[in-house]
């Protein structure tokens, strides 16, 4: 709210919000994921229903398509892109 209230035009243009560990997944893998044990504690899911919560992200300014896919912790996430395995190589 910090960032929609003092800096407008940096929020309008936010496509997608993620925590860290999903920036780098989103860097190998180009999915924008996010695991539901991290995501419980962004206060956006709903943790009983294991989804985003769509009132509390009306609630911020955001919305679904502000947001990753959800997987749980043990669940594949993605696979590395054929640059980030050469990288790694």
């Amino acid at each position: 709210m910090w960032i929609a209230q003092h800096e407008p035009a940096l929020f309008a243009r936010t496509a997608t919000v993620l925590l860290p560990k999903d920036f780098l997944r989103l860097k190998l893998t180009g999915e924008r994921v996010s695991d539901m044990s991290d995501a419980s504690g962004t206060g956006w899911l709903n943790v009983a229903r294991r989804d985003w919560s769509d009132a509390m992200l009306a609630a911020t300014g955001l919305s679904r398509a502000n947001m990753p896919r959800l997987v749980e912790g043990n669940a594949q996430s993605g696979q590395l892109t054929a640059q980030a395995a050469q990288l790694l190589a």
